[in-house]
Order: C-alpha cells, then structure tokens, then sequence
C-alpha cells in the first residue's frame, strides 16, 4: 500500500498518493516503526504542500521530525528537512525556508549522497532564483547539476539545468543559456519515457491490490457464510432437542 503511495506522489498523482499513504499510518505507528513513520509522515507531508494545504502539509512534516528523534538518521533528515523547507516557502516564509534548506544540504553532505545533495543545492538555488539573487542561484544551480550527472541522476539534471537556461538568460549570456536549455530537453524526454513506464507499473501493483482485496472479501464471505450456516445448524438442533424433550414429557404424562 505504501509502495503504490510513494509511486503515485512520484508522478504526481498526489490525492491518489494519500488515499494509499494514509491507511498505513495507523499500522505503523502500532509497530513503533519510527524511520518508516516518519518517511511515510514526510510523504504525506509533501502531498499536501503539493495540493497547497499547508496547515496538514505542516502538520505531518512536524510529525516526521517528532519521529526523527527516536531514530535519527542522516539521509532522512535531508528529505524531511527539505520538504519542511518547501512548506515554509510555499507558505511566503522565505527566510525560513531558507535555513531549513541550509539544513537538509548540511545532513547531505554530512551523509555523502550525491543526489540528496543535488536536490538540496536544487532547492537552495531555487529560492535564490525567486528571490531574484541571480549569481547564488546560478552558483547552487551549477553544483546541484553537477552532483546531479555524478549518479547520473535524471531528474535533478533536467532541473538544475531548467533553472541554469533561464538564469544565464537573465544574465544575458546566450550561449550557456541554450546550452542548458538543450540539456533539459534531453533530460525530459529521456525522464518521459521513463515515467511511462513506471506508470504502467504502477497500473499493474493497484490492478493485484484490487484483485488480492476481492479474494479476501471473497474467503472473509465465505468462512462468515459458514459460521451463519453452522449456527443456523445448531440452532435447527437445539430447537429438535427441545421438541423432542417436549415430546417425551407429553407422553409420559399420557402414561401415567
């Protein structure tokens, strides 16, 4: 269920997301499974920023966080830290998306994951972007992209990239502006296709979750029609007992 969830925030697909990532919450949190807790909490955390609810959006985050702490780990604060970071930016409150950004690239690099890092110097160069700081943007824009093509990682080189076409743009430096450019086109319709596929995937696993839940509601059917069935049995033979019982004290009267 968890799975088919974070396949659908993947694409986009964000109500869909929460009606599989929502369910699961509850079974966790009775395993005490604190790190999938708080991933699955980060998750839900991002459908709703994505949906720009952000009073639910910063609801879960923080319970991400609450949850982080009983099981601290580097890689996932910079997931958690960073989608706090986009909540709070999504919010209007720059200055404090920025820290939290700042943060989750400190955890990055602190973890040594490339693309943790790229998508933390991603969201840094961003807000930069936003904030019309153009030669920090560029400066985060070209290390995201550079750790991004270090695990060849698709998506955070067709972002970096997106950003670095139109900030040399803005600089009025052309040639590196259509160089990127042609950088992020290859990059989508290298990620489409990809994405086609997972789609597909993700097509097939919600197609066996429908098909295994049919099959228990069928078996969970049918062991409730033979408990009805053994009932009404016992009942059909309690009732003769009680006939029968009637009978004999009916004729041993007529005796007597």
């Amino acid at each position: 269920m968890g799975y088919i969830g974070f396949t659908y925030l993947d694409m986009g697909e964000f109500r869909e997301a929460l009606h599989y990532l929502l369910p699961a919450m509850p079974v966790l949190v009775q395993a005490n499974d604190f790190v999938l807790g708080s991933f699955v909490n980060s998750h839900i955390g991002e459908c709703y920023t994505s949906l720009n609810i952000l009073d639910s959006a910063l609801f879960y985050n923080k319970e991400a966080l609450r949850l982080l702490e009983k099981n601290p780990m580097g890689a996932l604060r910079t997931l958690v830290f960073g989608r706090m970071g986009k909540t709070f930016e999504k919010s209007g409150q720059l200055s404090e998306a920025r820290s939290w950004y700042h943060q989750a690239l400190y955890y990055s690099n602190f973890s040594g994951i490339k693309v943790n890092i790229s998508r933390s110097q991603g969201m840094i160069a961003n807000l930069y972007m936003k904030q019309g700081m153009v030669d920090s943007a560029i400066y985060y824009a070209r290390l995201s992209y550079e750790n991004g093509m270090y695990d060849l990682q698709k998506p955070r080189m067709l972002d970096a990239s997106s950003m670095l076409s139109k900030l040399y743009e803005k600089k009025g430096n052309i040639d590196s502006a259509y160089r990127y450019q042609n950088i992020a086109m290859e990059m989508k319709d290298s990620i489409y296709g990809a994405a086609q596929f997972r789609k597909l995937q993700l097509l097939m696993l919600a197609e066996q979750a429908h098909q295994q839940k049919i099959v228990t509601e069928q078996a969970a059917f049918r062991t409730k029609i033979k408990i009805a069935g053994l009932l009404l049995l016992l009942g059909f033979l309690v009732l003769l007992a009680i006939l029968q019982r009637r009978n004999n004290q009916h004729k041993q009267k007529i005796n007597q």
